[in-house]
């Protein structure tokens, strides 16, 4: 548990340096590193159930992320961090280039994701650490033609000229400085007024480049929302003492499961998800499948979806249950999303059971 837990919290530093020293060669760069379908709750709170949609859609969020749980019912600090060392340290301070010249085999290690969590419900203390990998993506934005051709289109190299003329006229300011003739003067106060206002048009034209990079991109991820991916994951997850240090925590039980995800776009508007997950523990033998069936009709900034799982107990057959959920997904900002759901739990007999409402707020630390 403590070198799981080392090794973690090495990646997260890795990745932070890494972000802090992020350096990007232009706008459109920028832009399309950071291009995103979904952003899929963290791995960890796969593994503790602490996700509104339990049938997860796959997704690569290439930046350190931070996801916060509602699901105990009050406002108590349930988080879990993500972040995916090997795309952060070797891709995302270099050319994108690089990334696209690579193989497959090391794009695929590139979206290893690794997170770690904790919740508190019914008075006990979990806490899990989990991993996934993209195996498959029907589109990857890093790749795209459709996605960089378009933002090639719109590279400024006018601006490039205006501010080459910026410097000329900045040079021959600098040699009439200090010069009290009247012709000098004038000269002076012309070139301050071309200065002046090659500057300000220059400013004008960055803004509009930048919002027709962003414009781009939207439309692109509104094209592309219900691509298709398939993850692999694994995690374990640990009761645990609330008065245990870091470095000594005493383990009530634990877990370790291995899950598959998919995703597969339906038109324009639909995107149908899976998932089958299986407890590798010999003293707890279960499994869990379910599909989730997502609609957006168009508009990135929201979706909603319906889901229906199983989870079935080889050796305890009385806790086999059918749920039902019912939720969606609303950005509240380009790097902030609040995730949702309502879950009705009967058993096999279609009996109620219990209605548990869920919520999650993501965010990328962009």
């Amino acid at each position: 548990m403590k070198n799981l837990t080392f090794i973690f919290l090495l990646c997260c530093f890795f990745s932070c340096f890494a972000q802090a020293q992020v350096i990007l060669n232009n706008e459109t760069t920028e832009v399309v590193k950071a291009t995103e379908f979904s952003i899929p709750s963290s791995p960890a709170f796969i593994m503790l159930d602490a996700s509104p949609d339990r049938i997860t859609k796959p997704g690569l969020p290439r930046n350190f992320k931070v996801d916060w749980s509602l699901k105990s019912y009050s406002l108590s600090p349930n988080l879990a961090l993500e972040a995916q060392p090997i795309w952060l340290l070797f891709f995302d301070r270099s050319p994108l280039s690089k990334y696209q010249k690579a193989n497959g085999l090391v794009k695929m290690f590139s979206t290893i994701s690794l997170s770690a969590g904790t919740v508190q419900r019914d008075t006990i203390n979990w806490l899990a650490i989990a991993g996934k990998m993209n195996i498959y993506r029907s589109r990857d934005p890093l790749t795209d033609p459709e996605l960089l051709d378009s933002l090639n289109l719109v590279v400024g190299q006018d601006e490039q000229l205006m501010q080459q003329q910026l410097e000329t006229l900045k040079k021959q300011h600098t040699k009439l400085k200090g010069k009290k003739d009247t012709e000098s003067i004038k000269m002076q106060t012309q070139l301050n007024k071309s200065i002046d206002s090659l500057k300000i048009e220059l400013i004008n034209k960055q803004t509009l480049r930048k919002q027709t990079v962003r414009d781009l991109q939207q439309r692109y991820v509104r094209r592309h929302w219900n691509t298709s991916y398939l993850d692999i994951a694994y995690g374990k997850s640990y009761k645990y003492d609330k008065d245990s240090k870091l470095d000594s925590l005493v383990l009530i039980s634990e877990r370790n499961s291995l899950w598959v995800s998919g995703s597969l776009g339906l038109g324009k508007n639909w995107l149908l998800s899976g998932m089958a997950q299986y407890n590798l523990t010999a003293t707890a033998d279960n499994y869990l499948v379910g599909s989730n069936l997502r609609y957006s009709s168009g508009n990135n900034n929201y979706n909603f979806f319906v889901e229906f799982f199983r989870e079935g107990y080889s050796q305890t057959p009385d806790l086999n249950s059918l749920t039902f959920a019912y939720g969606g997904d609303f950005k509240l900002g380009r790097n902030v999303l609040l995730s949702y759901a309502i879950r009705t739990k009967y058993s096999d007999k279609l009996r109620f059971k219990d209605v548990a409402p869920i919520a999650n707020v993501i965010c990328l630390m962009r």
